[in-house]
């Protein structure tokens, strides 16, 4: 069922540039059920992405943030959580980079960032 979420909420945001909400809570509901143990995970990425959204001058959405905050949920460790966060970001930069070279991405657009916390999960299950 999470999986599928994630690729559910990785279809919308590549097509309509948003998460539907009832899907980012059912996949926090089944996780924090599953792990009540790594709420503090889902607490601290919850803060940092508010923070980063505050910074980007609001260019990060909600739904980003409760995805975010959804899959720390998986992290069983601070090292675990930390390293996840960080490859969405490589990634997601690493696409900017290369999609603004080959002419894929243009300036001004919104980039998509669920089926990069989709792959990151992908790295934490594995």
């Amino acid at each position: 069922a999470f999986w599928l979420g994630l690729i559910l909420v990785s279809a919308t945001d590549i097509r309509f540039r948003i998460i539907p909400k009832h899907i980012n809570f059912a996949l926090i509901l089944v996780l924090l059920i599953g792990h009540p143990e790594r709420s503090r995970f889902f607490v601290a990425t919850f803060i940092l992405y508010s923070t980063l959204r505050i910074l980007s001058k609001f260019s990060l959405g909600y739904g980003d943030i409760r995805l975010a905050s959804a899959i720390s949920l998986l992290s069983s460790s601070w090292e675990n959580c930390i390293y996840v966060n960080s490859v969405v970001w490589v990634m997601a930069g690493g696409w900017v980079v290369l999609g603004r070279q080959f002419l894929v991405i243009e300036w001004g657009k919104t980039l998509p960032f669920a089926p990069f916390l989709a792959l990151s999960a992908l790295l934490e299950a594995s």
